[in-house]
């Protein structure tokens, strides 16, 4: 561990496991995510169709399934620890589950499932190397419905840096990276403004949950966004 990163403290309403103990930042490694997704190594395959529904996403599944989109390997290696990396930390963050009605002793997979075909978008970042030489939030997960509303599959998605998602205007970079840069010392906050689909359509995001994803051995691992009011607007 590089002992020039930083380290914060974090604050949860809820109390939970880290509260109030030093979080320290993982230092980014130089191959990054881009390299990974040539080679679809660490994403896994993708698979055309969602194979199930569930009571939450109903709707929104079959939305997804016409338009075409992709789906992914659930029992991804990445994917599995992504998904409990997510509700791990909402959990610790809010002290309660992301998801009320998720069925108990569901496997490892069966969650990832349920994480991506529910009703609420979600999505995730990090901090990566990109090719360039600078460091950047790209994007590492996004589930069904954040898919639809970005007009992005998985494999695009996780190629673009949460960044590109926002006006190129400097007053509204500026103001999402104090957002981003609360949440990081606080660890939450929650989100109402403008995002871009990938054809330039205007996403509405209100009251959209902004929280730190923090493995279970205390390092910080990036953010992630639950946002239940999302739709185009002119």
């Amino acid at each position: 561990m590089n002992s020039l990163l930083p380290t914060f403290r974090i604050q949860s309403p809820g109390g939970g496991r880290f509260a109030g103990t030093n979080i320290r930042f993982c230092e980014p490694k130089i191959d990054g995510i881009l390299s990974k997704i040539s080679s679809n190594s660490r994403f896994g395959k993708l698979y055309t169709a969602a194979n199930g529904l569930n009571a939450e996403n109903t709707n929104s599944h079959l939305k997804h399934k016409e338009g075409g989109f992709e789906n992914i390997d659930y029992s991804d290696t990445f994917i599995t620890l992504q998904t409990q990396i997510i509700f791990n930390s909402f959990e610790r963050t809010f002290d309660r589950p992301m998801f009320s009605n998720m069925p108990e002793n569901l496997s490892v997979e069966e969650q990832a499932r349920y994480l991506f075909l529910a009703a609420p978008a979600v999505l995730s970042h990090d901090r990566v190397l990109l090719p360039d030489g600078k460091f950047d939030n790209v994007y590492n997960f996004g589930n069904c419905t954040a898919l639809h509303y970005f007009e992005r599959t998985f494999e695009q998605l996780t190629t673009v840096p949460s960044t590109n998602t926002c006006s190129k205007d400097g007053d509204e970079q500026v103001a999402r990276n104090k957002l981003l840069g609360n949440a990081i010392v606080k660890g939450h906050c929650v989100e109402t403004g403008i995002r871009y689909s990938s054809t330039g359509k205007k996403v509405l995001i209100t009251d959209a949950v902004l929280f730190n994803l923090i493995t279970d051995c205390g390092v910080y691992a990036g953010q992630a966004v639950i946002i239940e009011d999302i739709k185009h607007v002119d």
